[in-house]
């Protein structure tokens, strides 16, 4: 799974339990065995934090805070979760859009980053380092999709 699916995977899934206890968790996963139950709290427990965490950030420029931050909220979506997200209510919706907003910015000021560095370079040492840009090699798939979708 690519960073982006589980940055989405994210977004779908965070959310408003912050001072919720283990048994809202439980009524919204009632159809769910025990084990997964305290999986899934714990899971919403930690992108709660996570995004409380980055919600309070004072920019959303690369940094290492930041960047620790968004490193770990891929890494806690990454493996598989009995989550159904068709199940959570409004509240954990909307969180779901304040994640979509604050990383679709927080990716505006990456690209951002990565452009005034490149755009510093001259044109043959440009090309050499292109792939300094970590989403550089997904652009590049993209961009084969999309002419594939278009020729």
């Amino acid at each position: 799974m690519d960073e982006c699916t589980c940055m989405f995977r994210a977004f779908a899934f965070v959310l408003y339990f912050k001072k919720k206890k283990l048994s809202t968790v439980r009524y919204l996963a009632s159809d769910m065995e025990a084990e997964n139950q305290e999986e899934v709290a714990a899971l919403v427990e930690k992108i709660s934090a996570l995004h409380a965490a980055i919600s309070k950030l004072p920019s959303l420029s690369p940094c290492p805070e930041v960047d620790a931050l968004f490193t770990e909220l891929v890494t806690t979506c990454v493996p598989a979760s009995p989550v159904n997200v068709i199940k959570l209510g409004p509240e954990a919706q909307e969180m779901r859009e304040e994640l979509i907003r604050l990383c679709s910015a927080a990716e505006g000021h990456l690209e951002t980053h990565y452009s005034d560095i490149l755009a510093a370079l001259d044109n043959q040492l440009l090309l050499d380092n292109l792939h300094r840009f970590q989403y550089y090699q997904s652009y590049v798939n993209l961009s084969k999709l999309e002419h594939g979708l278009l020729a």
